[in-house]
């Protein structure tokens, strides 16, 4: 009893916190300049932070994962909501966000290690077979299904329409990475489940990566006319090349650091954090392949993945609530109203394909029970990649614009649902806490 009270108590107090920032960073918003962001942008973070460890701790009395208390709150407290962080706000905490994601992805490529890769090699195989063969043609016929109820794809002819539901098909495929480590880094699980989503999540955004870029081709052809224009291909053969070797080169970098030096380790990953997205960015590599790379580089070729992991795991909690905070505040509920019965249909049409794929997959594989039962329900989770494809599309293709609207729809409902489903598929695997250590994963295999 003395216990509830003082969370209680807590929580109560964390509220009352909460609402005093929110007063000031309202007070700031109408008494600054309107150019003047910078207070602004910095009480944002704070307020955000703040906000996602309240929901955090609320999730947690409810059963929840951490990350829904997180989405929530940046959702709840974003321009879209009640508006106590602004869109100008959001954008000034960009290179932040960042940061955030090179440090996950840095340590999602750590947790792998050549052993599970190998030894994971055929249930692997499957899984992304099952992706390419059931999940692809399923979302890519549930869209032009709803062709007639959608007016950006009657505008198009037929050859036009296929080309934007193979677009949105390929978008389905993609997975969290991101959410996948953020349920992990709560849960600590071990076990056949927890290896085996860890290592699809990862592998199918380089599938996604090459697959966007042929579909980007193809469509190109049937909605614009004209022959085949390799250069998409060409970019994605510059982009995949470099990334890799930028990533391997930062891995390196990463472990002479804590091998000789030894000091100011965190600030020193921060410091890699942000010059590696950078140079991303003006290079056009892929920041999120980029730092897979450079955590799996440390872990396998030098043997200082477990350093590396506790040096992340110390701040890891700061680095997913700033994370999920700012993508909970990008997540347009207007949107997700406006296009819900399209985007509740694909939504639904995705997570059905995904469970009998990954079920198929498992069986054919000759997987576990927990992998054959539980795997599809802990796929579920869409995030930056997502979004990044899914603008990418409106962008490239202006007559697709609603198609970009109903993909990041979708990725929203995918956003507030995935983690939920992952930490429930952990529960009744009994993998749950069974992680005690920051150790590689295949340590556990």
């Amino acid at each position: 009893m003395n216990l509830r009270r003082a969370s209680l108590f807590e929580l109560v107090r964390g509220l009352g916190l909460l609402l005093v920032l929110a007063a000031l960073l309202t007070s700031v918003r109408l008494v600054a300049p309107a150019r003047d962001v910078a207070s602004s942008t910095l009480l944002g973070l704070g307020i955000l932070i703040f906000g996602g460890y309240i929901a955090a701790h609320l999730c947690e009395n409810l059963g929840l994962p951490h990350l829904t208390g997180y989405i929530v709150a940046g959702l709840v407290l974003g321009p879209n909501t009640l508006g106590f962080v602004s869109e100008d706000t959001i954008q000034g905490l960009r290179p932040t966000n960042s940061v955030a994601l090179a440090l996950i992805a840095l340590t999602a490529g750590a947790e792998l290690s050549f052993g599970l890769l190998r030894r994971g090699a055929r249930s692997l195989g499957f899984a992304i077979g099952a992706h390419l063969l059931i999940v692809l043609p399923m979302t890519f016929a549930a869209l032009l299904a709803l062709r007639r109820f959608l007016p950006f794809l009657q505008a198009l002819p037929i050859a036009g329409a296929a080309a934007a539901a193979l677009l949105w098909a390929v978008i389905a495929m993609s997975r969290s990475p991101s959410s996948t480590l953020g349920v992990i880094s709560q849960l600590r699980p071990a076990g056949p489940l927890t290896r085996h989503v860890l290592s699809v999540v990862i592998t199918m955004d380089l599938v996604v990566l090459i697959s966007f870029s042929i579909a980007r081709v193809l469509a190109a052809m049937a909605i614009e006319g004209g022959s085949a224009n390799l250069s998409a291909l060409e970019e994605l053969g510059t982009t995949l090349t470099g990334s890799l070797a930028c990533g391997t080169t930062v891995g390196l970098v990463i472990a002479l650091w804590l091998k000789l030096v030894k000091r100011q380790l965190l600030l020193f990953l921060l410091v890699i954090a942000y010059a590696g997205t950078q140079l991303a960015g003006y290079f056009h590599f892929e920041p999120l392949l980029l730092f897979l790379t450079a955590g799996f580089v440390v872990s396998n070729l030098t043997g200082q993945g477990e350093e590396l992991m506790d040096l992340v795991g110390a701040g890891g909690q700061i680095v997913f609530v700033v994370f999920f905070a700012l993508a909970g505040a990008h997540v347009d509920l207007g949107l997700v109203v406006r296009v819900w019965p399209i985007a509740i249909t694909l939504w639904l049409v995705r997570a059905v394909a995904t469970v009998i794929g990954s079920r198929m997959a498992a069986s054919l594989a000759g997987d576990g029970p927990a992998v054959r039962r539980y795997a599809g329900f802990s796929m579920l989770s869409q995030a930056g990649t997502t979004i990044t494809l899914s603008t990418a599309v409106g962008d490239r293709f202006p007559a697709l614009a609603g198609l970009t609207a109903i993909a990041v729809a979708v990725a929203a409902l995918d956003e507030l649902t995935g983690p939920l489903l992952f930490k429930w598929s952990l529960d009744h695997s009994g993998e749950t806490g069974k992680h005690k250590e920051h150790a590689p994963i295949e340590a556990h295999a």
